[in-house]
């Protein structure tokens, strides 16, 4: 679906020729080449939901008790918007739904991704002649304001006195994006980005702190490599790619609970045969990342199972990586540019806190409706031993 009626990004178009096009131009900032000091900014962020939550463990009456499902989402606007426009919303400092996107985003975006996968309905959305009936510049609050917070930070990469910065806009500008188009991929950046990013982070918490034996072992994961000096303050990605369990624990999160679970169609652009049945040129063909992800004969017969022991050592294959890279759309050419940005965010949190649930029975509110509403994921928190 087109973010502009009038234009396609990279996350709409359906057009392989284009869609290659513009990823030539954007790969370079989302692979971090053309962008400096990536993890450094994601640290910032990481330091600054510490900083909150620590905040909110002094100021609480309720013995450390957070609301950690609104918590991750401002942490995850601030990382996306930092990388994507070079500034934050600053939805930590304020510690609120600074323009009430969450809000507004929990009672749109859900059922526009169901509503576009309904044949035509996705045609007509996007004629410019029905604009209205999506988010726009013109609404007030709500994703508006994140349209206008864009536009204005946009500008100022373009004019007589461009401001030159080597992060994400930088890169966009520097290989030949105009303004609009810039404007589109940039908020494709944060509504795609800050959400399943948000989603991937909640889950894999949630199934952490579910699975006693999963989280004892992870900590004395990362408790040993504290004591061996081998891990800083807040951990670098580097670091924590080289914990094993950590990794596989990050990987079996993301198979059991794919951030992104609607059936995003793509287009055949010429007759195939698919194990046997005949799909000719011009067919949506879709598919379901919840099913695929609990494939038996990909996960074994525990795919059910909240089990990161399936990616230890041989148990791991290639074809279980394949799949688990699919939750983010995977491919050679729609594969989400965005996976390592949600890789390094998932990597930073587990080394900080002690969470437990004060519900077992219900943890949380969550609903799938394409992208996922999750809330009201109620944990008391206490600072880890040991951490700085």
């Amino acid at each position: 679906m087109r973010i502009d009626p009038y234009r396609d990004s990279s996350f709409s178009t359906v057009d392989d020729n284009l869609h290659a096009a513009i990823r030539n131009k954007i790969s370079p900032g989302y692979g971090g080449k053309d962008v400096d000091h990536v993890h450094d900014l994601i640290d910032e962020q990481v330091t600054n939901l510490v900083s909150l939550i620590d905040k909110q463990l002094s100021d609480t009456d309720k013995r450390g008790v957070i609301d950690l499902a609104e918590k991750i989402q401002y942490f995850s606007l601030d990382v996306i918007s930092s990388l994507a426009f070079g500034k934050t919303f600053g939805y930590m400092a304020m510690n609120k739904d600074r323009f009430g996107y969450i809000e507004m985003a929990g009672k749109t975006v859900y059922i526009l991704v169901s509503t576009t996968l309904i044949p035509g309905v996705i045609s007509l959305m996007q004629s410019p002649y029905l604009s209205w009936l999506v988010p726009s510049v013109k609404d007030m609050g709500g994703i508006g304001d994140i349209i206008r917070f864009a536009e204005d930070v946009v500008a100022e990469r373009f004019g007589k006195n461009p401001i030159v910065k080597r992060d994400m806009l930088g890169s966009l500008v520097s290989h030949g994006l105009s303004q609009k188009e810039t404007e589109c991929e940039a908020l494709v950046q944060m509504i795609a980005g800050s959400d399943t990013t948000a989603t991937a982070i909640r889950s894999t918490i949630l199934f952490i702190i579910t699975s006693p034996y999963v989280y004892v072992r992870l900590q004395n994961e990362i408790d040993t490599a504290v004591k061996e000096g081998r891990i800083s303050e807040p951990i670098t990605h580097a670091e924590a790619q080289a914990f094993e369990y950590l990794q596989a624990v990050i990987l079996e999160g993301l198979r059991l609970f794919p951030p992104a679970a609607a059936l995003y169609p793509k287009v055949c652009n010429t007759n195939q045969v698919v194990c046997g049945v005949n799909i000719p040129a011009g067919t949506n063909v879709a598919w379901s990342p919840w099913t695929i992800m609990r494939n038996k004969d990909i996960f074994g017969g525990d795919a059910e199972v909240f089990s990161p022991d399936r990616w230890l050592g041989d148990k791991k294959t290639r074809q279980m990586e394949q799949t688990v890279m699919m939750a983010f759309a995977g491919g050679s050419r729609w594969e989400c540019l965005g996976k390592n940005i949600a890789m390094i965010e998932l990597n930073k949190l587990f080394r900080r806190f002690d969470f437990t649930l004060v519900d077992p029975t219900n943890p949380w509110k969550t609903f799938n409706a394409g992208l996922f509403s999750q809330s009201d994921l109620q944990v008391q928190v206490s600072r880890r031993h040991g951490s700085a």
